[in-house]
């Protein structure tokens, strides 16, 4: 005669009732998980396409780009916009039309102030690279709901196994 343990109905259904309580976390973690497989798909995928404009556009974008520590990346050389007067570089036909010329230089920004990388896309970003961290956005919010899930499809468990090792 085989042993098999045979519980009182009320706890049989307790026990039906953990069982799945701890499978609907299991499936919920397994949702969860997909989305962020997906959001991280989707993320690269944006990522390498905003790089590739801007690589167009002549930006450099790198990880080392995204902003995460101070000084993490040095530009050399920048573009700055120099307004002069108009009496200085233009003819007289000109002067009437506008009262100020701007040029545009290459100057050195080895010794600058200013090398932290967040200040260069945060100033005006292209939609693109809005969107692309928007994305990466996404992808913090679903690891956060994993880890979420995570830790509840790890306390049905607990509790299942719990009120099985009392009824054994």
């Amino acid at each position: 005669m085989s042993e098999t343990a045979s519980f009182p109905p009320h706890r049989e259904e307790r026990l039906d009732s953990l069982f799945d309580t701890a499978m609907e976390a299991v499936a919920e973690l397994e949702r969860c998980r997909a989305r962020l497989h997906g959001s991280l798909q989707a993320a690269h995928f944006l990522y390498s396409d905003v790089q590739r404009e801007m690589d167009r556009a002549g930006l450099i974008l790198g990880l080392e780009a995204v902003p995460t520590k101070a000084g993490a990346l040095r530009p050399q050389l920048g573009l700055v916009c120099l307004a002069t007067a108009a009496e200085e570089t233009a003819t007289k036909k000109e002067e009437e039309q506008s009262q100020e010329y701007y040029e545009f230089a290459v100057v050195s920004m080895a010794d600058g102030g200013e090398n932290d990388s967040a200040h260069w896309f945060a100033s005006a970003p292209s939609v693109g690279l809005r969107e692309c961290q928007q994305r990466f956005r996404e992808v913090v919010n679903a690891c956060v709901q994993v880890v979420q899930a995570q830790k509840r499809a790890m306390e049905a468990a607990e509790a299942y196994r719990a009120v099985v090792a009392q009824t054994a």
